[in-house]
């Protein structure tokens, strides 16, 4: 940590040469900190839309909502596995990035429920789209790269981030908007199942935990209603 022009300043965390890292930001995370393998976050970023699992990093938003990206650092370290990397991160910065996490989710949310866009919500994605001064770069191998205009500017990667999201909301992109059947969750996300009825925001956690208190509850009213000998 060091303090630039009067701003304290969260230098990134460094990703160890095994390619694993000390990692609580990314939606694949529920337990942190947790060491992760990169490529396993990136591999969900490539399946899951940008903006659907920025807004992943606050969860259980209905029961006991946790924080993924408490510190700068944290988001520092969600960019960098998301092909946003920067090298820091101010308090500032920190703000601005949550504040479009809530203006997302709320436009997915209402999205979903084929409602009206809060117009907050509107204006908070296009000042960061607009913000923003990222350029998508191919690379030799045929991938598409993001490249900011300074490893400073956090507010470029919120840029990408906000486009994505502009595009999910507006109908560009093939799928549907969907909240997570999970009461304490109620997450918005992306559905591009071919049959677009996908329940649960990802199975491997709503959808266990759910199932799992199914089961239970079955259960407890099959013991119930067992006769007496």
């Amino acid at each position: 940590m060091q303090e630039v022009d009067g701003q304290i300043v969260y230098p990134r965390t460094e990703l160890a040469d095994s390619g694993k890292a000390v990692f609580e930001g990314s939606p694949v995370v529920f337990g942190a900190p947790v060491v992760h393998d990169i490529d396993e976050v990136r591999e969900w970023n490539a399946l899951f839309p940008l903006a659907t699992s920025f807004t992943a990093t606050l969860t259980e938003r209905r029961g006991e909502p946790v924080e993924r990206i408490p510190t700068p650092r944290r988001l520092v370290d969600w960019l960098t596995v998301s092909g946003l990397a920067v090298d820091s991160c101010t308090a500032a910065q920190l703000e601005l990035a949550r504040e479009l996490r809530e203006a997302i989710h709320a436009a997915a949310t209402a999205t979903a429920m084929h409602a009206a866009l809060p117009e907050s919500a509107v204006r908070i994605i296009n000042d960061r789209s607009v913000d923003g001064r990222a350029a998508a770069v191919l690379t030799p191998e045929g991938a598409r790269h993001w490249r900011l205009s300074s490893a400073a500017r956090v507010e470029d990667a919120l840029g990408v981030i906000a486009a994505d999201a502009i595009s999910i909301v507006s109908g560009e992109r093939d799928g549907k908007m969907a909240l997570c059947a999970s009461p304490t969750c109620r997450a918005a996300f992306f559905d591009t199942s071919q049959s677009r009825t996908r329940k649960w925001c990802e199975m491997n956690t709503c959808g266990n935990r759910e199932k799992k208190a199914r089961f239970l509850a079955n259960q407890r009213k099959n013991a119930t209603a067992a006769p007496t000998v």
